[in-house]
C-alpha cells in the first residue's frame, strides 16, 4: 500500500491538479471508489476516498510519490495530470496574485492619507 501524504502546497497548484484529476477521471470513466481501491487496500479505502476528495475539490496537493501513484493507478505518465505549463500557470497566477495584493494595499493607502488629509484641514 501506499502512505497518503499531503503537502500544503499553493492552492492554485493544488486547483490546477485537481482539474486535471478530474478530467482524467470523467475521460476514463473511472469513480472516486474505483481509483481508491487501485491505490490501497480495503483497510485503508475510506482513508483514501477522502483524501482523492480532497485532491479533487483543490484543497490538498498530493505528494509526488502519490501523483506518480495516481498516475500508474490510471496508467498515465504523471505530466499528464501536472506539468511543467500547470507549475508555470500556478505561478504566474501567483504572481498575479501578490501584485493585485499589492495594488490593494496601495489603494488603500492612497484612500487613507486623502481621508487624514480631510480630518487636517
Amino acid at each position: 500500500m501506499i502512505p497518503i501524504h499531503m503537502t500544503r502546497d499553493s492552492s492554485h497548484r493544488a486547483v490546477i491538479y485537481g482539474r486535471n484529476l478530474a478530467r482524467e477521471l470523467q475521460r476514463q470513466d473511472v469513480s472516486i471508489h474505483e481509483l481508491s481501491r487501485r491505490l490501497g487496500d480495503a483497510t485503508s479505502a475510506e482513508t483514501m476516498r477522502r483524501s482523492i476528495h480532497r485532491y479533487l475539490k483543490g484543497k490538498h496537493m498530493p505528494s509526488k510519490s502519490m501523483r506518480a501513484a495516481i498516475a500508474r493507478a490510471l496508467n498515465i505518465s504523471p505530466e499528464q495530470l501536472y506539468s511543467e505549463e500547470d507549475e508555470e500557470e500556478a505561478e504566474l497566477r501567483m504572481r498575479a496574485e501578490s501584485v493585485e495584493s499589492l495594488l490593494e494595499d496601495l489603494l488603500y493607502d492612497v484612500r487613507h492619507r486623502a481621508g487624514m488629509r480631510k480630518v487636517l484641514t
